[in-house]
């Protein structure tokens, strides 16, 4: 579930949000990368891989490791991965779910992927991320977010969920703007 704060009060996200009548189309064809593919980011990745045009941005190491699948609760996922030289394309939305001291490699293998309407979703541990985002891509390029409830172990390639969590996320100035509404229906 994906939720967000405006003004301190909640929006729930319906699993199945996304299959209202004339979104789908609209949300399958949002950009959606993600770096960090361990237990929450893997755990997001399954979702979104089923909602939107998907990416895993990884670096060419992880890139070898991972070349014979990633694996959510037993299941092999068919996941497109790219590293920062495959760039080939902006993310409309980049969500960023390393630990907080992977955040400098991660902002640098981001910058590729990073376009003028790129929308930047910190989801890790840590409460600095956001300000290390802004000083790098512009603040008017980050929402703040965290995510709560999740519950999933992460073995080298595979990963064991069991209580998928939610995200929160809002503008710094909890104003409700389009591009959360927009993310809010993935």
């Amino acid at each position: 579930n994906i939720f967000f704060i405006p003004e301190f009060h909640m929006l729930r996200i319906a699993e199945f949000a996304c299959y209202r009548k004339g979104r789908l189309g609209k949300i399958l064809n949002m950009k959606v990368m993600l770096i960090g593919a361990g237990a929450v980011g893997c755990t997001v990745m399954n979702k979104l891989m089923k909602v939107s045009d998907f990416t895993l941005i990884v670096d060419p190491e992880r890139k070898q490791r991972y070349s014979n699948g990633i694996y959510y609760n037993g299941e092999k996922l068919e996941v497109v991965m790219k590293t920062p030289e495959e760039a080939d394309e902006k993310a409309d939305l980049l969500i960023l779910a390393t630990k907080n001291f992977h955040l400098d490699d991660a902002i640098e293998e981001a910058k590729p992927f990073v376009g003028p309407t790129t929308v930047l979703l910190p989801i890790l541990n840590g409460i600095d991320a956001e300000g290390k985002l802004a000083d790098v891509f512009g603040e008017d390029k980050v929402l703040y977010g965290f995510i709560t409830d999740l519950s999933s172990n992460h073995q080298g390639v595979e990963t064991t969920c069991f209580s998928e969590g939610t995200i929160i996320f809002g503008e710094k100035n909890n104003a409700v703007s389009e591009r959360m509404k927009n993310i809010a229906e993935l």
